[in-house]
């Protein structure tokens, strides 16, 4: 997701400070949040869950609005979602 100018460490310090409300997430096993070194305003987040099943009690779940109140306002626009499944690695 692509970040407004100058709005790089509010969008980090937010992300922080949900990490644990998103962690708590029904079926959320782990959270990476990467910082693109080639385009510093731009971040992906993996969210792993132990399977798709609880994709809709996890993007239902009141908590994920607090999630989206930290970074939303700082985004240029809306994130762009991929769901997927490890076909490499544990």
């Amino acid at each position: 997701m692509k970040v407004k100018p100058d709005m790089e460490q509010e969008f980090i310090d937010g992300a922080d400070s949900c990490m644990a409300i998103l962690l708590a997430l029904p079926g959320c096993r782990a959270i990476e949040r990467c910082r693109l070194q080639e385009s510093p305003s731009c971040f992906s987040l993996y969210i792993g869950r132990y399977n798709f099943a609880v994709h809709d009690a996890f993007t239902l779940s009141p908590s994920i609005g607090q999630g989206r109140a930290a970074v939303g306002h700082c985004r240029v626009a809306r994130a762009r979602v991929w769901h997927g499944d490890i076909v490499i690695g544990t």
